[in-house]
């Protein structure tokens, strides 16, 4: 999607955000993996075990297991959906489609 962060390259440890122009050679890049740096540029607030993100109409809760991020999705209703998220670009989409808003990196 653009406006997700990625690896410009397989060598790279430096992330870009995508653009329009990206799409016309996607093979060179490289999604990132997703891991507690991450959740702390995106302002998620860190617990003991896990972060949570809240948001007009619910809220998000991530905890590591397995290798790989576990996140429960809860709306206003209660009704909770959990999800597998191994890379950054996942997560931004899911909050995209949760908020209607590109989840960024906070200053």
């Amino acid at each position: 999607m653009i406006g997700n962060y990625v690896y410009p390259d397989h060598n790279s440890s430096e992330h870009v955000m995508v653009c329009a122009q990206d799409f016309e050679n996607t093979e060179y890049l490289e999604p990132i993996p997703l891991d507690e740096s991450w959740f702390k540029k995106f302002g998620f607030n860190s617990q003991s075990r896990y972060y949570e993100f809240e948001y007009a109409k619910g809220f998000i809760i991530a905890g590591y297991l397995n290798n790989y991020w576990l996140v429960d999705l809860y709306n206003e209703d209660g009704y909770r959906e959990q999800i597998k998220i191994e890379h950054v670009h996942a997560l931004q989409n899911v909050y995209k489609s949760l908020t209607g808003n590109k989840l960024e990196i906070q200053g």
